[in-house]
């Protein structure tokens, strides 16, 4: 207690809990039995999860702490939900057993350490979690953002040009399959196979290099992923953790495709088909050229599921004959229509059938036709 200023003998009656120092300057009062600190405890940096900073002395420690600030969307405030610390780790105790258990995950990802945290009641202005990064992973392998990925370098090249270079003799378009490959063959898996689609959007989805460019995933955050007990019933009795446990019912859904809007929103739209576009713009290779590696990737997977046995139509249905695609629609949930009006339980998952099917648009000739369709639709 004497380190943040306080007396020694607080330490009988008081905890050290850890807040965002915006957060304190916009609370204009702190709940019964709560004080602020004369000092801080850490030193820390902010990261690009806009909630969460990294200890300075010990950056494989990052802390997410509530921020008093709106982002998606005027209903979207950045706190944090005290059921999220229990689902949190929920999906992180699942997500090691199948990584172990699998065998066509093995070595395809590891999960953060999420287990510590605390709140105050119901608060969501007072809660927190600490996100370990395991070390050996730390030490061993370069982990790098998909956000980072297309970001511009100081020589105009994009991010993801660097790390080809260092790590796939600066064949960037190999890099590139073998990235698509293991977004497809992990999320797919969870998604046929155990009836998971996870929100692992650009900051929560981390790659991790080892010294020979191996890639894996690093996951973490995933209070807000989404399963269907009808599928994954059947490996419940063998799973560390059961559906009945989760305290968020949004999480379990009631049919597929809930799993197959979550799947082609994140990890379709915004892991892939964001640096497919960063790709192109920068001149690597075509749009066309890449689309057709990402649909040859999942065409592969979920023929490899199928052919095991998985119920895989409406997977196929979704990516391969809609010549439309699902969109999240959070303008319009986040900030435009009330809940009433747009009726979703979660402003984060309301989705409209509007996009193209990029995934149908695999030659130039096939893109040139679209647009021209387009064109004449509107002229």
């Amino acid at each position: 207690m004497e380190q943040v200023g306080l007396p020694a003998d607080f330490s009988l009656s008081h905890d050290l809990f850890p807040a965002h120092p915006l957060t304190l300057r916009s609370l204009e009062s702190l709940p019964e039995g709560v004080i602020e600190a004369p000092l801080a405890f850490l030193e820390v940096t902010p990261t690009l999860s806009v909630r969460t900073v990294v200890v300075n002395q010990t950056p494989n420690v990052h802390i997410k702490v509530p921020l008093i600030m709106r982002s998606l969307g005027t209903k979207n405030i950045r706190l944090i939900k005290p059921s999220t610390l229990y689902d949190g780790h929920w999906f992180e105790r699942l997500l090691t057993h199948l990584e172990q258990s699998d065998s066509e995950l093995s070595g395809t990802l590891f999960h953060c350490n999420e287990k510590h945290g605390g709140h105050v009641g119901d608060d969501k202005t007072f809660a927190y979690i600490v996100r370990e990064y395991p070390v050996h992973h730390c030490e061993d392998q370069a982990l790098v953002p998909v956000a980072a990925l297309a970001s511009p370098m100081p020589d105009g090249r994009l991010f993801l040009e660097h790390l080809a270079e260092q790590y796939y003799q600066q064949d960037t378009l190999a890099w590139f399959t073998d990235y698509v490959d293991l977004l497809c063959k992990v999320h797919l898996t969870l998604w046929l196979r155990y009836g998971i689609a996870l929100e692992s959007n650009q900051q929560n989805a981390i790659i991790a290099f080892n010294k020979e460019g191996k890639m894996t995933l690093a996951m973490k955050d995933n209070d807000a992923a989404r399963i269907w007990p009808n599928r994954f019933k059947a490996f419940e009795q063998h799973s560390p953790v059961q559906c009945d446990q989760l305290l968020d019912q949004r999480i379990k859904v009631d049919n597929e495709l809930a799993l197959g809007q979550m799947f082609t929103t994140i990890t379709l739209q915004l892991d892939i088909a964001a640096i497919v576009e960063a790709m192109a713009a920068k001149g690597i290779a075509s749009s066309a050229s890449l689309y057709a590696v990402v649909a040859r990737s999942l065409a592969y997977y979920i023929d490899d599921l199928g052919a095991q046995g998985h119920e895989t139509k409406l997977a196929r249905e979704l990516l391969f004959d809609s010549p439309d695609l699902y969109a999240k629609y959070l303008l319009s949930s986040g900030s435009l229509l009330s809940k009433e009006a747009s009726g979703a339980s979660d402003i984060n998952k309301y989705y409209g059938l509007s996009a193209p099917n990029f995934l149908l648009l695999t030659s130039e000739d096939a893109q040139h036709a679209y647009l021209t369709a387009i064109k004449q639709s509107v002229s």
